[in-house]
């Protein structure tokens, strides 16, 4: 018994620093693949005219928001681009003529990370997911950490003697014997599991596709357009703010004659419920889509 006690011990430390070093690795990966895109936009960028339609105006921020005509599938989109107020000075108005700059993606297998910018925007990798990753990192650390420093505290943890669980807590931790017979009360263990399990679905997405901001606006820019027929669909629980459905669809459609089978989820095809619908796809990973109305 002592030894699987030391077993279970030393495994799940093990998994608290493997979790670490995903969340390390994650942040480092999404840094180089920001840098990499911010680096094409200095040497390379690509351009396209647009059209200022809006300027909203808040405390803090300022909405520019503009439409274009994709230069790979012809669409007219409306898109917008958040500025702070230091950085607008008032040098966007409507029916301005503005040019757009974006990275080539020519030579890249999958596309990760695809920022636009005004032409004359600063170009920086976005705060929000770097400070997200960040704090993972440091839950990650502290997890890891506290782990560690328990298991030194208590040396029999190493050998078994001392089990994972503390047998003489309460779930709240409340001690019922002086000594010790686990290294955490059941409501620790649990809460260190719940935090694994909610990050790592955000964190294997950060590591494995684009963000859905990312995504959407290189399917504008650069993704082909064709008809998808719809095989099967059911509607889930969650309604948009206008009161539609979110429609789980399963689609098909032909990519340079090769059959693609995919899954699509949408709120807007609820309002339709149509056999064949218009989708937009990333001709990289044609897997990737978006439903067209």
């Amino acid at each position: 018994m002592e030894i699987l006690n030391a077993i279970i011990n030393i495994l799940f430390l093990l998994i608290t620093f493997g979790f670490l070093c995903l969340y390390v690795v994650s942040l480092i990966l999404n840094i180089v693949r920001a840098s990499k895109a911010l680096n094409k936009l200095k040497k390379n960028p690509k351009t396209i005219k647009a059209t200022v339609t809006e300027v909203v105006q808040e405390k803090s921020n300022v909405h520019i928001k503009f439409k274009y005509v994709s230069p790979e599938n012809r669409q007219l989109f409306n898109d917008m681009i958040t500025l702070s107020k230091s950085a607008f000075k008032d040098q966007y108005y409507v029916d301005q003529e503005i040019e757009l700059i974006y990275p080539d993606t020519k030579d890249q297998k999958r596309v990760y990370y695809f920022p636009r910018f005004i032409n004359d925007q600063k170009r920086r990798i976005e705060a929000g997911p770097l400070f997200t990753d960040i704090l993972i990192c440091l839950a990650g650390a502290g997890i890891f950490g506290y782990t560690l420093v328990a298991m030194i505290i208590l040396p029999d943890s190493w050998t078994g003697k001392i089990a994972l669980i503390d047998s003489n807590s309460s779930f709240f931790g409340a001690q019922e014997a002086t000594e010790p017979t686990g290294i955490f009360n059941m409501f620790t263990l649990i809460i260190m599991l719940v935090i694994y399990f909610m990050l790592f679905s955000y964190v294997l997405e950060r590591l494995i596709s684009a963000s859905v901001e990312h995504t959407h606006n290189y399917l504008k820019l650069c993704g082909v357009m064709t008809t998808a027929k719809v095989v099967t669909y059911k509607f889930g629980r969650s309604k948009d703010a206008k009161g539609n459905k979110e429609a789980q669809l399963k689609i098909e459609f032909y990519d340079n004659g090769e059959l693609i089978q995919t899954n699509l989820n949408s709120h807007l095809y609820s309002e339709t419920e149509e056999e064949y619908i218009k989708i937009l796809y990333d001709p990289k990973h044609p897997k990737t889509t978006v439903y067209m109305r």
